[in-house]
């Protein structure tokens, strides 16, 4: 009788946890990544999303070989309580980025000296002076931060193909706001320069990547 109680009032914090989270979201403090537009060390709160634009501000799971991404070998526990999204993902396997092309974009870098989207210039920071160009599949993003050398799918072309991609069931989630009360951010001036840009083409089923080489992230 006491195992069958307690198993009701884990389930029953379970349920009242999940339903906590998806009306105000994960809270997460910034890193140096998405400065100017969001200052290290503001707190966010992340959300899931059904709907992703171009511009938003979101936490994601890279591909395992980008930079600071590593394999969770956390306990069974951990990653279950991950995947019903009362955890934040292991530690080092989730960035802070925005999203610079959705499906059917033309990202293409960069004559002159800009990184374009569908032809309009964007503030994405461009790498290494690299050359590439890619049509952004269904079911995928094409991912960078706001401040130079930051995480990128711009960093992974060449050698990673799809996977400098990030697929849509590895964003945790969108950050619909940041700071407190009295510390707030203008999220929404981040991602203005993306808003305005012409929709792309219709998505091709697997993306289309022309890059030479990748530069050093």
């Amino acid at each position: 009788m006491v195992a069958l109680e307690l198993c009701a009032a884990l389930l029953l914090a379970v349920v009242m946890a999940t339903a906590l989270t998806g009306l105000t979201g994960r809270p997460l403090v910034a890193d140096d990544s998405m400065q100017p537009a969001v200052p290290e060390g503001t707190r966010l709160w992340v959300k899931d999303a059904h709907k992703l634009a171009r511009g938003d501000l979101v936490v994601v799971e890279p591909h395992p070989q980008w930079a600071g991404a590593r394999k969770d070998s956390s306990s069974r526990l951990n990653r279950a309580m991950r995947s019903l999204r009362l955890a934040s993902p292991a530690q080092g396997t989730r960035m802070l980025t925005r999203i610079v092309g959705v499906p059917g974009d033309e990202v293409r870098c960069c004559a002159d000296g800009r990184v374009l989207v569908n032809g309009a210039a964007t503030p994405a920071p461009p790498t290494g002076g690299n050359f590439f160009r890619v049509v952004v599949p269904e079911g995928f993003y094409f991912v960078s931060t706001d401040a130079p050398g930051g995480a990128s799918s711009q960093c992974y072309l060449h050698r990673l193909g799809s996977g400098a991609l990030v697929p849509r069931e590895r964003v945790v989630g969108k950050s619909y706001s940041a700071g407190w009360p009295w510390a707030r951010v203008d999220l929404a001036r981040g991602a203005a320069p993306y808003t305005g840009i012409a929709p792309g083409s219709t998505p091709p089923r697997d993306p289309i990547i022309e890059a030479a080489k990748d530069p050093a992230c």
